[in-house]
């Protein structure tokens, strides 16, 4: 790499660039001196070009960091719809398990899937069929409102424990 070379990398990342450094940088080659120098004063017509840079980085990490949690989830739903289809969610231990995590609560009912009330008899609170509701989802009723236990809910805190 010749003398005086300022990779560009250092220069987006905003490298402490000053007239004094560029000279000691480059002192045999006057003219790169100049072309440098010329990078850090005001009238440079990169400048305008390098904050754009900037800006579309900036903007292409955020971008990549949502597709990322985008994809993620995705990729967490399908896995979990084979499983489900496998083998069908334990909806009995979810439901025990949001009356255990609700303990301040008063619980008031349990809300399940129609083809699912069944399996909820055993926890000590009224079961309600709702419709509204997919298989593997539970709502837990309580005096203050209502807990949402449902795939949906559960995969989200998943995924959001996953991306820290």
């Amino acid at each position: 790499m010749p003398e005086g070379f300022l990779a560009l990398e250092a220069f987006v990342r905003g490298a402490a660039l000053t007239a004094e450094n560029v000279r000691a940088a480059a002192p045999h080659d006057a003219r790169a001196s100049e072309c440098n120098t010329q990078i850090v004063t005001e009238e440079c017509p990169c400048r305008d070009t390098l904050a754009a840079v900037r800006r579309f980085h900036a903007a292409l990490a955020d971008a990549l960091e949502l597709a990322l949690e985008r994809m993620l989830s995705d990729v967490a739903c399908d896995v979990l719809a084979r499983e489900l289809r496998l083998a069908p969610a334990e909806i009995a231990t979810i439901a025990a398990r949001a009356l255990d995590e609700a303990a301040n609560e008063v619980p008031v009912s349990v809300r399940a899937h129609p083809d699912e009330t069944h399996r909820l008899t055993d926890l000590g609170v009224p079961v309600i069929a709702d419709s509204a509701l997919r298989r593997g989802d539970v709502a837990l009723d309580v005096q203050s409102g209502s807990i949402d236990v449902s795939l949906g809910a559960r995969l989200a805190c998943v995924v959001a424990h996953c991306g820290r």
